[in-house]
């Protein structure tokens, strides 16, 4: 029995939250990974759900950094996002600005 308080206990470690467009207030679909813990792509980044914009990643307790990234967004870094060990996770609003566009002939290319 208490394995399995244990367990429940440990199973809401992490982060959530919500991505949203800095701009018009709307959900994104972005990509969050955990720096250096997340350092290739067969790791598990998450991607925030694009019709909500809102993500889970269960973590262990700890002191964490995130990148959030979206397509034509710069990037955002978030830094010292604590799990605690009382299983509380905290929630994340992340807002994403527009990047600025350059175009080129036959191209558009956006400023990180």
């Amino acid at each position: 029995r208490r394995a399995i308080l244990n367990f429940i206990g440990t199973a809401h470690h992490g982060i959530h939250g919500t991505v949203i467009d800095a701009d018009t207030g709307r959900p994104l679909a972005a990509r969050i990974e955990v720096i250096g813990m997340d350092t290739t792509e067969a790791r598990s980044s998450i991607e925030s759900d694009p019709a909500a914009g809102n993500f889970h990643r269960l973590l262990n307790p700890g002191l964490y950094d995130l990148r959030v990234s979206a397509m034509g967004r710069k990037t955002q870094r978030v830094i010292g996002v604590e799990v605690p060990e009382n299983g509380r996770s905290p929630t994340l609003e992340i807002l994403l600005e527009r990047t600025e566009a350059v175009e080129f002939p036959d191209s558009l290319v956006y400023e990180q």
